[in-house]
């Protein structure tokens, strides 16, 4: 089999087209044998539930009204009931000068774990009585897990299995699932399926505990292609100065720049069949490759539609020179190896635009300082990225910064290392120990990103370990691990997190810059960092 030659350096894998795919029918029809999760987390030994807390046997001191005490609830089929809290002891005195405290409460022995019930009476010269022991607390023992699928753009989807223990369910309209009886610890699998062009992809996430977990992934939808022809008026003839124009939305983003003549644009959309997008015009004079005045800005806005995606778009932006409220956001650079060292600024719309100011401009410099303009429903992004020889990748951000911020310092990660299997590896099998170096020692979550290179399918594992095999996560083997072809893996992180139960919170995971490197996107806002690890290829046996 011929192998597909790597682009060096480019961050993008290179596939050739496949012939066809298996279809979504297939997938369910052997779901249950397939992803094999409940090999991962079996449920717990229903003979060996665990045993309620007892309640303490001290009610609260006179001065604080008595209250009922709470029970704990029994455990697991199995365990013993938690012991009852017994009788509050007597509420002290609340005031000098008096002779005893209240008098005991009466605890309610309970068979599930059930506290004293009424705390001590007043005693007396006291004001109020003690409050009654309190009730056992049961340990956690798993349960129904209410989740949701969504996009990078945060679109909820619809119809897509997803795969708790040995029970497979479909989200959906709003993304949602429910599976019942699941262990207090426990590993999920979703799969996302595209016709055009054909695609597929697990995600895997490993070692979840919370109840409500939000499964994040990239991509989920068709894209869409508007085509867009802009035109200025009022700016003459182009010196140095700069002509940028951002077209932002909710469901894609996009920016270039443009000579005096214009420029045509296809930026992409994905989800909704029709869109609404703004288009922001920037008008600057440079001194060498950094803003020195602000000259105009303009929007105006559109809308595509899926139908019409062919039919062409034209917009005039005025030039006219404007006033503005301009100032300096400064800082410094703390670096990583400051090889490939660049900075960026963007202005990020509220509308989902981002339009760069400075533009990858290579620097080693340790402090920065950078003219910035203010305005309307925008504000500052501030980003420092290296670029490694090896083709990893780092970028560190500081968001929704403004005209005269100072102190907006940045630390630039190290991605992570180590990839094991080498590269080249072949005969990679079930049995095979993949393992990478931490990279950020303050980052406990990675995203392993394991793609054939014949077709576009892969494998996403969402993990907080650093070491794992094929045979250990619910991968599909005989379908995206392709039989005797060739793989290339890397391993991306999100900024810092604590587990996988912090990555899979109600707004996802994924940074800004996750999807396109150099540009921020979708409706992350938050400051943080993405890194992508150097790539290792390897041979799956026959």
């Amino acid at each position: 089999m011929a192998r597909l030659e790597r682009s060096t350096p480019s961050f993008v894998i290179r596939h050739a087209t496949r012939g066809g795919l298996i279809a979504l029918a297939a997938w369910l029809a052997g779901c249950a044998s397939l992803l094999g999760i409940e090999e991962l987390s079996p449920d717990p030994d229903p003979a060996k539930g665990g045993a309620g807390q007892a309640g303490s046997a001290t009610g609260a001191t006179g001065g604080k009204a008595g209250s009922t005490g709470t029970g704990g609830t029994a455990g697991a089929a199995g365990g013993r009931a938690g012991a009852s809290g017994s009788s509050g002891a007597a509420g002290a005195a609340a005031r000098a000068g008096s002779s005893s405290g209240g008098s005991s409460g009466n605890g309610v022995g309970g068979n599930s774990g059930a506290g004293g019930s009424t705390g001590g009476s007043a005693g007396s010269g006291g004001t109020v009585a003690g409050s009654g022991g309190e009730g056992g607390v049961p340990p956690v023992e798993g349960g129904t897990v209410t989740g949701n699928v969504i996009d990078f753009w945060r679109h909820p989807i619809p119809n897509v299995p997803v795969r708790i223990g040995d029970e497979t369910v479909i989200t959906d309209a709003t993304g949602k699932f429910v599976i019942e009886d699941v262990a207090a610890t426990y590993d999920a699998a979703c799969v996302i399926t595209l016709a055009n062009p054909a695609k597929v992809y697990e995600w895997v996430y490993l070692g979840l505990s919370r109840r409500d977990p939000t499964l994040q992934v990239t991509e989920a939808f068709n894209s869409y292609e508007a085509i867009f022809s802009v035109s200025q008026v009022n700016g003459g003839t182009f010196g140095d100065d700069l002509w940028m124009v951002g077209f932002g939305s909710e469901n894609g983003s996009d920016s270039d720049t443009a000579d005096s003549a214009g420029f045509y644009r296809r930026p992409d959309w994905w989800g909704p069949s029709v869109n609404e997008w703004t288009l922001h015009s920037i008008f600057l004079e440079r001194t060498g490759e950094l803003p020195s005045k602000y000259v105009a800005y303009e929007t105006q806005t559109a809308t595509t539609n899926a139908s019409g995606t062919t039919m062409e778009q034209a917009f005039e932006m005025d030039l006219t020179q404007q006033v503005f409220d301009t100032g300096n956001v400064t800082g410094a650079i703390v670096e990583d190896t400051g090889v490939g060292r660049t900075n960026s600024v963007f202005v990020r719309f509220t509308s989902g635009g981002n339009v760069p100011l400075v533009d990858r401009v290579a620097t080693s410099a340790s402090s920065y300082q950078y003219l910035v303009p203010t305005l309307a429903n925008g504000s500052i992004t501030i980003a420092a990225a290296e670029t490694h020889d090896d083709d990893s990748y780092t970028i560190a951000h500081r968001d929704g910064r403004n005209v005269g911020d100072t102190g907006v310092d940045i630390v630039i990660p190290s991605p992570v290392t180590g990839l094991a299997p080498l590269d080249e590896t072949m005969g990679v099998d079930s049995d095979t120990a993949f393992s990478f170096a931490a990279g950020d020692p303050d980052n406990s979550g990675y995203v392993v990103h394991i793609e054939s290179e014949e077709y576009q399918q892969g494998v996403y594992i969402v993990t907080a370990n650093r070491q794992f095999t094929l045979g250990d996560v619910p991968v599909v083997t005989n379908n995206l691990i392709v039989p005797n072809g060739w793989h290339n893996w890397t391993v991306q992180t999100h900024g810092q997190f604590d587990s996988v139960d912090e990555m899979t919170g109600p707004n996802g995971y994924l940074d800004a810059f996750a999807t396109s490197y150099y540009r921020p996107q979708g409706p992350q806002r938050e400051s943080g960092a993405f890194t992508v690890s150097y790539q290792a290829d390897f041979q799956a046996e026959p």
